[in-house]
Order: structure tokens, then C-alpha cells, then sequence
């Protein structure tokens, strides 16, 4: 049965935040000045800043789908779920090219337009593909088996492709089985 996720997503944001607050944790008993000073602090702004924009609620951030589990939970649909915390992440993606242009404009600073385009392409394009496998799952879900299945005919291995054809098309068959004279399955036709 499906369900929503939420417990499972959260683990790599509070991840990060954990490395974060031990390496501030570092800063604070390493002398200041050294080398191991230095990279306590680097991996707690690192992490600190992985970890917080990780929860930043639009897919395909782990905060996205934290919202897609709220959503989903709140009205039993996957679908709606998604639907929400996709659009959030292609809202996400436009606030990220405003922010990278803004620099870029004002300073001229093509670092922080480079970076901003590129993860507000990535976010977009991700956030699309998880609509498109939305609704793909949700058109899935109307499918059975039995209407995916073609009815087979087995046929002799010996016989000509003429009237392996013919027997097929008599017996109203959308494909052919080709069998050993033990009746073993050789190819499907």
C-alpha cells in the first residue's frame, strides 16, 4: 500500500543540520586561527546551508517532499500531493533566476547567475518530470492486465509462416507462439 513518506525524507536535511551543529560545536573548542578551526567552520556553513535550503518545500528538494506527504496526507491523493509540492518547486526555480539576474545586474557578478540558472533549470526540469510521472501513475492506475494481454496461439515450429498466419487469423489471435514438437515454447510471433 502506498503512503506517504515523510519519516524517510527528513533524515537527509536533519542529517546535514546534525554535521552543522557539531562542526559549530568544533568552532567553538578548536583554537581559532588553525587549520582545523578553519574547516569545522566550512563544513558547519556547508552543511548548515545544504541542510536549510534542502527543506526549501518544492520538489525535488527534500522539502518538496515533505510537502508532497503533507498534501497527500491531508487529502489521500498522491496525485494532488505532487501536483502542490511540484509547482512549488518550478515557483522555487523562478524566485532562483529572479535572485541569480539581480546580482548580475547590479554588481555584475556572473558567479551567482551561472550557479542560479543552473539549479533553477535542474529544479524545474526535475520538478516536471515528477508531473509527468504523476500522471502516468495516475493514468496507470485505470489499467488492468487483462486489458494489456493478446490473445496467443500456439503453432508448430514446422509449419510454413503462410499458415502459421492463417491459424492465428482464424483463431483470432494477436500474436503466435512457436513451439517444439514437446510443446515448449520456442518464440513468440
Amino acid at each position: 500500500e502506498l503512503r506517504p513518506r515523510t519519516d524517510e525524507v527528513v533524515v537527509g536535511p536533519l542529517t546535514s543540520l546534525a554535521v552543522a551543529g557539531v562542526g559549530f560545536g568544533l568552532i567553538q573548542v578548536l583554537p581559532e586561527g588553525t587549520v582545523a578551526h578553519l574547516v569545522a567552520f566550512q563544513i558547519a556553513v556547508a552543511n548548515l546551508v545544504v541542510g536549510l535550503f534542502n527543506l526549501v518545500p518544492g520538489l525535488p528538494l527534500d522539502g518538496g517532499r515533505i510537502l508532497r506527504d503533507v498534501v497527500w496526507a491531508a487529502t489521500g491523493r498522491e496525485h494532488t500531493g505532487t501536483l502542490v509540492a511540484a509547482w512549488t518547486g518550478r515557483v522555487l526555480a523562478v524566485v532562483l533566476v529572479v535572485l541569480a539576474i539581480v546580482p548580475f545586474l547590479l554588481v555584475g557578478d556572473a558567479v551567482w547567475l551561472i550557479w542560479g540558472l543552473l539549479l533553477a533549470s535542474f529544479i524545474w526540469v526535475e520538478a516536471g518530470r515528477a508531473l509527468v510521472q504523476s500522471r502516468v501513475r495516475r493514468g496507470m492506475d485505470s489499467l488492468s492486465a487483462r486489458s494489456l494481454t493478446r490473445r496467443a496461439v500456439p503453432v508448430s515450429d514446422e509449419l510454413s509462416v503462410s499458415e502459421a498466419v492463417r491459424q492465428g487469423a482464424n483463431a483470432q489471435a494477436g500474436a503466435l507462439v512457436a513451439v517444439d514438437a514437446s510443446g515448449n515454447p520456442i518464440r513468440v510471433v
